[in-house]
């Protein structure tokens, strides 16, 4: 499965659930995701949402809109008031099954581990290295003041 078209929506209700959006996307396009993504800064807290499509139409009103001014805007009594946007930067659908997930998953956790092991052991090397250097700076000193 391919995406060929994404939407974004910077701001959206948190009372929108992913098949409200999923069915009134539906006229444009084959929904194929819906990513909800949380956020709190300086404009308060919300969520922004990105629409993925299988398939979607081009020559809906919706994109005619957002080529000719850059977004569309809707108001509907379930979704609110929405501007969506074309997503710049859209995110892959994967391709792997929940088993190569799962052996990811176990694979990258092993990376960690050994990486924690090398991270102690240079640590203890770093403070074993620190402790020569006082102990030279000190027999330095001590050859100095003679």
């Amino acid at each position: 499965m391919k995406i060929t078209n994404s939407l974004f929506i910077p701001r959206i209700s948190f009372s929108v659930s992913k098949e409200d959006l999923r069915q009134y996307f539906t006229k444009y396009g084959l929904v194929c995701r819906v990513d909800f993504v949380s956020f709190n800064n300086n404009n308060g807290v919300g969520r922004r949402v990105y629409i993925h499509y299988q398939w979607y139409n081009f020559q809906s009103d919706m994109e005619i809109a957002i080529v000719k001014n850059g977004q569309y805007e809707i108001q509907n009594e379930k979704l609110g008031s929405l501007k969506i946007f074309k997503n710049k930067n859209p995110v892959p659908f994967t391709e792997l099954n929940l088993d190569q997930v799962a052996y990811n998953t176990i694979f990258i956790g092993d990376v960690v581990q050994e990486q924690n092991k090398k991270i102690e052991n240079l640590e203890s090397k770093i403070q074993a290295l620190e402790t020569l250097v006082e102990s030279l700076t000190r027999n330095n000193k001590n050859s100095v003041d003679l």
